[in-house]
């Protein structure tokens, strides 16, 4: 070998030597974290001369050998990919109840009772779904955690949910359910609309009548009445003075007509047409303590609504009136009130009577409106 041989020999032997540092002496397998280190493929640690357990699946995951490479940025479409199931089965839901509330609203007359009840269920439904599942995880939270109290189920209102986020996916479909309560509350009331506010916190039930009244129908029906007719009650009741009101013959023409009183009466009869429906109704008000014949008044009331009062009063038919009266009428037990106004002459004699509504038994109950 020439002397210029040797500086390509010795430069062979460098890069062999070389080669064989970034090897494992063992399994000859690259060392991609530099000689010294543990080989990932057989687990020989040359530092101590010994094998270690290696976690393939580990190892993968962290991909020293790309460490140092520039990552690219995850597309919105693997982010979608990547969502857990219970993110989709939320997000279906919502989106179901928001195509359900606009084909609603499309499908429905505006101010229709379908709309009307159909918005209404679904806002029943939605804040009953919401409450069940709210209270199921307030049941969990308690049942881990001594230091809930009761009232946290309303001062502390994360609790219950933080519970059941954590139990994911396991809760996947309560707590999509749950979620979207309040979404279909929302929608019922934004979306679909058409809620009458003041029918759906109207139940029917009024104020029963006044203690007076029901005492005067106590103490007639018992007896306790004197039977007086109407001239006697109204002369009972009127004071010293002239004729009444539109009739008196020292009236002022510039006097100023009686004021209207709006009172709660009894029917006490009726008067029917050929087919049995009422067109008038007889009522008596309470007066200082006793049931006193006010008038007749005419019900201003649809055909429809005439035939249900007049169902009504025939089944409680009475053979003569709880007020004594000179008159034709079909008599019924005093179960029945309404509202209605009048004036009062100078005499103190009640005129002018007029309906207002509101028909309601004793116990408050509305019959008609």
């Amino acid at each position: 070998m020439g002397l210029t041989d040797q500086p390509s020999t010795l430069l062979q032997d460098e890069a062999e030597g070389s080669a064989r540092k970034d090897q494992c002496e063992k399994c000859a397998a690259k060392m991609t974290d530099g000689p010294g280190t543990v080989c990932k493929s057989c687990g020989w640690y040359a530092a101590i001369g010994a094998h270690i357990e290696i976690d393939h699946a580990y190892e993968a995951a962290i991909d020293y050998s790309n460490s140092d490479a520039p990552r690219q940025a995850a597309s919105p479409f693997d982010l979608l990919a990547s969502a857990p199931t219970w993110c989709w089965l939320s997000l279906g839901t919502f989106v179901l109840l928001l195509s359900e509330s606009i084909a609603a609203r499309f499908l429905t007359a505006p101010d229709s009772p379908e709309r009307a009840w159909w918005a209404a269920l679904q806002l029943g439904l939605g804040a009953l779904v919401f409450f069940v599942v709210h209270t199921f995880g307030f049941v969990r939270q308690v049942s881990e955690d001594t230091e809930v109290a009761l009232l946290d189920i309303l001062i502390s209102p994360f609790g219950p949910w933080k519970k059941l986020f954590g139990e994911l996916p396991k809760r996947q479909t309560l707590f999509s359910l749950g979620v979207n309560g309040l979404p279909a509350v929302l929608f019922a009331v934004v979306v679909i609309g058409g809620l009458n506010w003041d029918k759906l916190w109207d139940w029917g039930i009024e104020a029963p009548p006044s203690k007076d009244l029901r005492d005067a129908i106590a103490s007639q029906m018992g007896g306790g009445g004197d039977d007086k007719s109407l001239e006697e009650s109204v002369e009972e009741l009127a004071a010293a003075a002239p004729d009444e009101a539109g009739g008196s013959k020292g009236k002022k023409e510039n006097e100023k007509p009686a004021p209207r009183t709006t009172a709660t009466c009894v029917i006490i009869g009726y008067r029917a047409d050929a087919n049995g429906v009422a067109h008038t109704v007889l009522l008596a008000h309470e007066v200082y303590g006793k049931l006193t014949y006010l008038g007749g008044v005419t019900p201003q009331l649809d055909r429809e609504m005439l035939s249900v009062l007049s169902q009504a009063l025939v089944e409680i038919r009475a053979r003569k009136p709880v007020v004594k009266l000179e008159s034709e009428a079909i008599w019924v037990h005093p179960q029945y009130v309404c509202d209605a106004s009048f004036q009062v002459g100078a005499t103190g004699k009640p005129f002018d009577v007029q309906w207002v509504g509101k028909v309601r038994n004793l116990r408050g109950s509305t019959l008609i409106e």
